[in-house]
């Protein structure tokens, strides 16, 4: 059953299952990161942090075979309207486009992370970077409302 928002549309957790199913049907190793499960317990958050755990690490990993090897994609998923990201998941995103090999984005919903997905897969590079194009516009957008400058992280 699909579950919708106050607002109409699809949940962000039933987007992250048609990616999971899609990555399941194409035979990809994927896996989702719930970094920040929600809980009242001060021993399970003492112990999260005591992990590792870190705010802002994308939801979704995938190992997208193409042409030229493999690349890791990692997807920070929204709702298709709404779902804000948030500073860490900008910052996030930004350091793991520094890594070879590795694309980080966001998708508004599961179709676009699809979309991005098999971008990557096709090694369709304008796409590709029209898309970091937009995210980077986005990233120094919120740089600029928070007034850090260029060489500051969130």
């Amino acid at each position: 059953m699909v579950r919708y928002t106050k607002n109409g549309t699809i949940s962000e957790d039933d987007e992250e299952h048609v990616l999971a199913n899609y990555c399941d049907l194409r035979g990809w190793l994927h896996w989702h990161v719930p970094q920040e499960t929600y809980t009242k317990s001060w021993g399970v958050k003492m112990k999260s942090k005591w992990l590792g755990v870190k705010k802002g690490v994308c939801d979704h990993w995938v190992i997208v075979p193409t042409k030229f090897g493999l690349k890791l994609v990692a997807i920070e998923m929204k709702r298709q309207k709404g779902g804000t990201v948030s500073d860490e998941q900008y910052e996030f995103v930004e350091e793991i486009n520094k890594v070879n090999e590795v694309q980080g984005f966001v998708a508004r919903g599961a179709e676009e992370a699809i979309k991005i997905i098999e971008d990557v897969e096709k090694n369709n590079e304008q796409r590709l970077k029209e898309r970091l194009k937009k995210l980077n516009t986005e990233i120094e957008h919120r740089k600029k409302l928070r007034g850090k400058s260029d060489n500051c992280p969130f």
